[in-house]
């Protein structure tokens, strides 16, 4: 349980770090080589994100799938940060803050939900009440038919 939690926390602050660095970039790099940079980032994440997916189907596993997706989101955010900042006329650092912002508020509501989903199961396991109430289906019994003393007499 802690584990999952501390994970999507983790993605959190790497998530907020990447886009840091890329508003640290901004502000020291010229523009030419900031966008080749976010080109190259886009596609780390989504190689990650294909690999992540192929480990999923492999194991047959919900949770990697999930993660390869995120990255894929990530990716495609990556690569659409210059478009939109020069689609809508935003300012490059705003828009990485609230981009981060939301990245990171996503994997938190993500660790709440699964911390939620854990302690539910935990606190059902708790309870011995559904044991002691199991709903076993009772045996159906055919019914037999007893000879009466006049249907006795007749067969003999």
């Amino acid at each position: 349980m802690k584990k999952t939690i501390f994970k999507n926390l983790l993605k959190a602050i790497g998530v907020m770090c990447y886009f840091m660095v890329l508003n640290f970039a901004y502000s020291r790099m010229n523009l030419a080589r900031l966008v080749e940079d976010i080109k190259v980032f886009a596609g780390t994440f989504l190689i990650l994100g294909i690999l992540t997916l192929e480990k999923a189907y492999r194991e047959d596993c919900g949770t990697p799938a999930i993660t390869g997706v995120e990255l894929f989101v990530l990716s495609l955010h990556s690569l659409s940060i210059m478009h939109m900042i020069s689609l809508f006329k935003y300012d490059f650092q705003l828009y990485l803050l609230v981009s981060s912002y939301i990245f990171a508020i996503y994997y938190v509501l993500k660790a709440i939900f699964h911390y939620t989903k854990e302690r539910k199961e935990y606190l059902k396991g708790l309870s011995d009440i559904s044991e002691i109430v199991k709903e076993d289906k009772p045996i159906k019994k055919e019914a037999k038919k007893t000879k009466t003393k006049k249907e006795g007499k007749e067969n003999d």
